[in-house]
Order: C-alpha cells, then structure tokens, then sequence
C-alpha cells in the first residue's frame, strides 16, 4: 500500500490510482483530481495537515496535557489540537475587532494640552521678525527690548551679571560674568573669585584663579602656583599653560619640558610665547611656515598675533579670504589692529560661546553700538544664552576696564571661547 502524495489517503498502486511522471521518477496519485491539483502547484494536503498541527501544538500542546492528565479528554490528540488552535484564533481576531471599533482609542498625543507660549513672547503680524513674513510664524520679544540706550542697556545686563554672583554651583558662563565685575571692582563678585578659588576643585578652581590673576589679585596666582607643584599631572600642566599666558615666569621650566613631548609642544609653545621664550617663537613660526596641517598653521599664527608678532599675517589674510578658518583668522588679524574684520566679529556676536572673545575685539575697535545686536538675549530663558548676553552688553557699554596683569599677557577677562 502506498500514500497519496497530495491527500495522504492510502491506496494499491497497482490495482489503483493515476500514475504522473515527475523528471525521472512515476508518482502514483490516489485519483484524478490529486494528480491535477499537483500538475498545477497545488500543496499537498498531508503537508498543510503536517503545518497547522506543527504550528498550532507549540501552543495548544501545553494544555490538552493537562487535560489528558485531568482524564477530560475523551477524543483524539489531533481533534484537540484543532480545537484548541481554532479557540485561540477566534479570540484573537474577537480582541482585535473589538479594538479596532473601540471609539475612545485616540492617540496619547492629542490629549496634551495646548501650551501657550510666554507672554512676553508675541506672535502677531506685528511682531515678526524682519524678513520672515509670508505668514511664517517667527515671534519674538516686545520689541522695547532694543530701545535701550547705552546706560540702560548697562543696567540691565549689571542686573544679570549680579545673578551669578548668588550661584551656588557656578558655571564657566557664570565665571565669566564674575571676571567683567571683578574688573570694575565689584567687591562682591571679587570675594565670591576667592572663596571659589580656595574651596572649588577641577575647572571651576583654575578659572577662578585665573580671573583674581586677571584682575590683579594675588589669591589667583598663589592657587595657580600651587596646582603647578601638583603630583596630578593633568593639575599642574593646566596650571602651567595658564601661568604662562597670564605672564608668570615660574611657569617655564615646565612648559620648557611640556614643548619636548609630541602631545604638548603646541599648546606649551602657545603659553611660552607670552614669556619672550625663544625657542616657542621659533616653533611656532615654523609651524606657520611648514606644518601640512592647516589647523595647527593657524593655530600657530593666532598665537603669534596674540603676542604681538606678525609673523603670520600673510596666512590669515588668506584663511580670512578661504573662509574654512575664517573666524580664527578674524581673530588672529583682530590681535593685530586689521579692521577689515569687523564685520565677521559682529556677526560672530551671535554666538553664545564666542560672545566673550568677540566683545573684547569689538572694544579694541571701539565698536560700542554692537551691544544692541545681543539686547534681545538679556531676557532669554537659557542661562548661558543670557549670561553670555550681558557679558557683551556689559563690555561694551561699560567705560574702559584697568590695565591687564602684564603687557605680555591678555587683558582682564579675556579668554578663550567657550566649546
């Protein structure tokens, strides 16, 4: 006896069924319509048998055991099977139906409340910003908030500085707006340098050390000086590159050391420059001359500008023109009184992490009236965004600070921009 490959149903394949030549072998059919269904790409039934109980008993098997066990079942394994599988497919498909009609079932989203924005925010045709109309919905603040005059705008932006000065965990923002106070003799913001420069650890200690040095404090080097002994050695390189940018002589034997290693000799040679060290002069400039990296080229050319050597104007003029480090070379050219970059410099205004910088440029080319360009982020919500703000507005509307620590060594407040 033999199985119909289509139905499975046994039959004689001698005294019965339909024989079919598939490539090199006779198969035997148990009738007609087996044989046809298969000529034309029908599934067998015994396999579609074979996958639904393979299927269904992964889940249905589990339970007609505990019904065997229970002595309830009274037929076949292969009837319970089906059962159960048809059960299950029923709920299922009952769960979904059930679901889909659901009219309450409305996306989380949509039931959030409509938040209005602030109210010193306006919305209105009127209160669009230039440039973006065509029903554009740009807002911005009333627009008193660049009114101010010069002693106004002061006012305001000392009124913000003055927040920082109740910080309890200051950020470099807040240093910042500390710094500019401490140089007009403000006692509270000078007092509140000490106490961070004597109690802080990491970033906050050092920057604090530097803007009391900045000022004319004593406090500030002693805390530098003291890093610089550190066993710590990322302590005492940091304290040595801000000693020798802020002039401090005690700091060249270590950047002396720190220029014979790969990793440091930029960055020591950036600070010994300050101090007249010869040898950093000579490297930087031939960086400039003839590092095939454009970053350190520029980098180089920065330095040297900043400590009052020209040799790399020819290469910021160009990177100012190539537009890739422009705001670099804007800096570099800025050190070394070139105007032609004032425009980038108050475009650069715009950015709270370069604000510091540019305003201090911006004051060597007594352009005050840039002030107003930042008048709007004096009320902003965001602290760095509206600290930053009052830095600049405060710089540039604020009468000319002391003299610096040293002729060698950046002005008071002055720094490298924030990342």
């Amino acid at each position: 006896m033999n199985r119909c490959p289509c139905c499975g149903k046994p039959h004689d394949a001698l005294a019965g069924g339909v024989a079919r030549v598939v490539g090199a072998r006779v198969v035997t059919y148990c009738g007609v319509a087996c044989r046809e269904r298969a000529r034309h790409g029908g599934v067998p039934l015994r396999l579609t048998r074979g996958a639904l109980t393979l299927v269904s008993a992964s889940v249905a098997w589990p339970a007609v055991r505990v019904a065997r066990t229970l002595g309830q079942l009274r037929f076949s394994v292969d009837l319970a099977v089906l059962a159960v599988s048809v059960a299950l497919l029923a709920l299922g498909a009952g769960a979904l139906f059930v679901w889909a009609r659901d009219p309450g079932r409305t996306p989380v989203f949509e039931r959030f409340p409509a938040v209005s924005p602030p109210a010193r925010w306006q919305a209105t045709g009127q209160g669009r910003e230039p440039g973006a109309g065509n029903g554009t919905d740009a807002v911005r603040r009333p627009s008193d908030a660049t009114d101010l005059d010069p002693i106004e705008a002061g006012g305001r932006a000392l009124d913000v500085l003055e927040e920082s000065v109740e910080v309890e965990r200051p950020s470099l923002w807040d240093l910042d707006a500390l710094e500019v106070l401490a140089a007009r003799g403000h006692e509270r913001a000078t007092g509140r340098l000490v106490t961070l420069a004597r109690a802080e650890t990491g970033p906050a200690r050092r920057r604090a050390a530097v803007a009391l040095a900045r000022v004319g404090r004593p406090e500030g080097l002693d805390v530098l000086r003291e890093d610089l002994a550190s066993r710590v050695q990322s302590v005492s390189t940091l304290a040595a590159l801000e000693l020798g940018r802020l002039g401090d002589q005690t700091a060249l034997p270590a950047l002396r050391r720190m220029m014979t290693f790969t990793e440091t000799r930029m960055s020591a040679a950036e600070a010994a420059v300050f101090l007249r060290h010869e040898p950093a002069r000579v490297l930087l400039r031939q960086t400039v001359k003839g590092s095939p990296r454009p970053g350190d080229r520029v980098r180089a050319a920065v330095a040297l500008a900043a400590a009052g050597d020209a040799f790399g104007r020819e290469l910021l003029e160009r990177l100012y023109e190539d537009g890739q480090f422009r705001f670099l070379a804007a800096v570099g050219l800025g050190h070394l009184g070139d105007r032609r970059v004032e425009p980038v410099l108050r475009a650069a205004l715009g950015n709270t992490a370069l604000r510091l910088e540019v305003a201090q440029q911006l004051v060597r080319f007594d352009l005050r009236d840039a002030y107003r360009d930042v008048l709007r982020d004096l009320e902003s919500e965001h602290a760095p965004t509206r600290t930053s703000a009052a830095v600049a507005v405060y710089l540039l509307t604020a009468p000319a600070a002391p003299a610096g620590p040293g002729p060698e060594g950046p002005g008071p407040g002055e720094g490298a921009a924030h990342g």
